[in-house]
Order: C-alpha cells, then structure tokens, then sequence
C-alpha cells in the first residue's frame, strides 16, 4: 500500500493499492464508530469478563509453578540431608 500525498488525481490515474489522506481519516472514523457501538451494546461487560478469566488463569499457573519450586526446593533439601 502507497500513500500518495499532494498528487493531482487528474493527472494521474488512481490505483487501488494508492491510499490518500482522505481515505485513511474516513477509515479511522468507521473503526471509531464500530467501536463506540460495540460498547453500547454491552461488549464491554464481555471484554471485562474475559479479562478476568485471563486472570484467574494466569493466577493459577502462578500458583502451580509455585507448588512446584517448592516440591523441588523439599527435595533438594532431602537429598543434602542424605
């Protein structure tokens, strides 16, 4: 994709992979919109609940690798009493 900046299109034939200043604001807007209906519609009641189960899973692996250094750390202590 080119950026064609300050060109007269009457001089030049515009092609589909050109991408001009007015294109890229209206494209920043129809995103900006979606996103705001999106919102409205409660999609952020589901990216809340998302999140937290990322967290409550990432907690959970935290505590399992904990388990596990401190199994290790018993067993590296048993072995020196040996």
């Amino acid at each position: 994709m080119r950026v064609v900046k300050g060109e007269i299109p009457s001089k030049r034939k515009r092609k589909s992979k050109d991408v001009t200043k007015g294109d890229v604001i209206e494209k920043a807007r129809t995103k900006r919109r979606q996103n705001q209906t999106v919102m409205e519609r409660g999609g952020r009641e589901e990216k809340e609940e998302e999140e937290e189960e990322e967290e409550e899973e990432e907690e959970e692996e935290e505590e399992e690798e904990e388990e596990e250094e401190e199994k290790e750390e018993e067993e590296e202590e048993e072995e020196v009493k040996h």
